[in-house]
């Protein structure tokens, strides 16, 4: 039996309209699926800079210098300046929301280690750091978080 010419445009229209329904869809998921993958993409690079930065500044060497009065050992300055010029003027500017950075426990886990390696490093009958152990508690500390973090990994 031939098909009536109603039928064919109905046929027709019903294909268009599940085209541009597929467009749409489409569309939308582009418009927002694609910008929220490329702002985690980039808060996972912030973390990785970050740690990058971070590492490198506690593996600089300790030099005795002048700091509050005192002579201490602590990482030389220009050390520190390599280690954190790169990632200030890449990520500098880069503002992630307090939400973005808690999708998973790296700034807390960064924050504990150094405020635990200070904890060991000062001596509670004098309450004077040792840098020493604070520079290297600190800096093994950073070591074994790197298999905590698949972003790490590399």
């Amino acid at each position: 039996m031939a098909e009536t010419k109603t039928n064919k445009i109905y046929k027709i229209f019903f294909i268009v309209l599940i085209l541009v329904l597929i467009g749409i869809a489409a569309y939308g998921y582009t418009s927002n699926s694609l910008p929220k993958h490329k702002r985690d993409t980039q808060v996972v690079q912030y973390k990785q800079e970050l740690f990058k930065s971070l590492d490198c500044e506690y593996n600089c060497p300790l030099s005795l210098q002048q700091y509050q009065n005192k002579t201490q050992l602590l990482p030389t300055t220009q050390c520190i300046k390599d280690c954190t010029t790169d990632f200030k003027t890449k990520w500098g500017k880069f503002n992630a929301t307090k939400e973005e950075l808690s999708t998973d426990n790296f700034i807390i886990d960064l924050s504990k280690i150094v405020e635990d390696c200070k904890k060991e490093g000062l001596n509670t009958t004098t309450f004077k750091m040792n840098n020493t152990i604070f520079f290297d508690c600190t800096k093994n500390r950073l070591e074994t978080i790197k298999t905590q973090y698949d972003y790490l990994k590399n």
